[in-house]
């Protein structure tokens, strides 16, 4: 990503006698080294180091063959966002790379197994309810309304459900407005009553609800949204981001 990095920097622009810019060039104020900007009239533009991308207007004051100026630049929400979300995001040393280094082997197992953690029964459902929609699709995890029955019946009572599909009718609304949810699965948390739900596959369904005492949740599409869960002290933390490192909602059980 090309952008000014925020900053001081020195620049000096040289005028003729008729207030054309002939030459212009800026260098970060405490270094040494200088960049010529490209001249296209009184526009300037850097093209090179640190300033690239930096763009200003040369304004004559009717006198002087040179003017020197320091610039102040300071760097932008989106830039801001941009960067944190690259450090949380990075592939080597980013949070959630840690997280999933942290829980490899519960990521890779939880799909139709139970995991306790800190006291907590995490139950798996991976892949999706096999629809009109999805049945051509090869090489992936689907599963009908029956075979999801024989896979929760297994899970025990006030557990945290961790399933790709949504419950039928409870955040699984497209943007077509059917309902592609799994009945079992809402089935699952009337007699079963799961403390939480978190499900996904309905990117436009982002959202947290209380169902008969069951918190689901849909973080949204992965890339804009995603949720965070802590465990402290056998309380339950969950947090949703947008984007950024700051959450956009917050809630702790």
């Amino acid at each position: 990503m090309d952008t000014t990095n925020p900053g001081k920097y020195d620049v000096e622009v040289n005028f003729d006698a008729s207030g054309n810019v002939t030459t212009a060039r800026y260098k970060v104020k405490s270094e040494d080294t200088w960049y010529d900007f490209d001249v296209d009239g009184n526009i300037l533009t850097a093209l090179d180091g640190d300033g690239k991308g930096m763009a200003l207007d040369a304004i004559w004051d009717g006198v002087s063959s040179q003017e020197t100026s320091t610039v102040r630049v300071k760097m932008g929400k989106a830039n801001e966002y941009y960067y944190k979300m690259r450090d949380v995001l990075s592939s080597t040393s980013g949070i959630t790379k840690v997280l999933e280094n942290n829980y490899e082997d519960i990521i890779k197992n939880i799909d139709k197994k139970i995991v306790e953690i800190s006291g907590y029964k995490f139950c798996g459902l991976g892949g999706a309810l096999r629809t009109e929609f999805n049945k051509s699709f090869v090489d992936q995890n689907l599963w009908d309304e029956n075979e999801a029955k024989e896979i929760l019946k297994k899970f025990p009572e006030k557990c945290i459900l961790v399933t790709h599909s949504p419950p039928k009718f409870l955040l699984d609304k497209t943007i077509f407005g059917e309902n592609e949810g799994s009945i079992e699965i809402l089935r699952f948390i009337k007699h079963k009553k799961p403390k939480f739900v978190f499900c996904s596959h309905i990117h436009e369904q982002r959202g947290i609800l209380n169902f008969r005492d069951t918190i689901i949740i849909n973080p949204g599409y992965y890339g804009m949204f995603y949720t965070i869960v802590e465990i402290k002290n056998k309380k339950i933390e969950i947090k949703t981001f947008k984007n950024e490192v700051d959450p956009i909602a917050s809630c702790t059980f």
